[in-house]
């Protein structure tokens, strides 16, 4: 790195009028400065590349994760269903005891894979029974 420093000379010329003006005069840097500055230096375009970089990295490391934490081995559509025709006053509660563990989350899970809106049934429906 250099510096900058005012200069006193008198300029000659073919006149002894001429008055003496300033100028500026290159430094140069001293020899410990000089080693200093030697190192790696980041350009903006560098920095702008390596922030990039970066982000790409982190963006696919995310994705991923995203991506594995989704994926189930096994989910409830792809297990075998079966299937039960409803007798004359059979209930879905009743159904999900006999069917499933758990007799409120039987009935919960009865209702969404035969899509009801409410536990009443009829006598003759034919019901998917899910997978445990």
């Amino acid at each position: 790195m250099s510096a900058v420093t005012w200069d006193e000379v008198a300029l000659t010329g073919s006149s002894s009028r001429m008055p003496q003006r300033r100028h500026l005069a290159l430094v140069p840097p001293a020899p410990e400065v000089a080693a200093a500055t030697t190192g790696f230096r980041l350009t903006r375009r560098g920095r702008l590349a390596l922030t990039m970089l970066v982000l790409a990295l982190v963006s696919v490391v995310t994705l991923l994760g995203v991506r594995s934490a989704t994926a189930t081995p096994a989910t409830a559509a792809s297990m075998p269903a079966s299937t039960i025709t409803v007798a004359a006053g059979e209930t879905l509660s009743g159904i999900a005891a006999r069917e499933l563990p758990g007799v409120a989350d039987g009935v919960a899970r009865l209702q969404i894979a035969n899509n009801l809106d409410s536990s009443a049934i009829s006598a003759g429906a034919t019901l998917v029974i899910p997978a445990h």
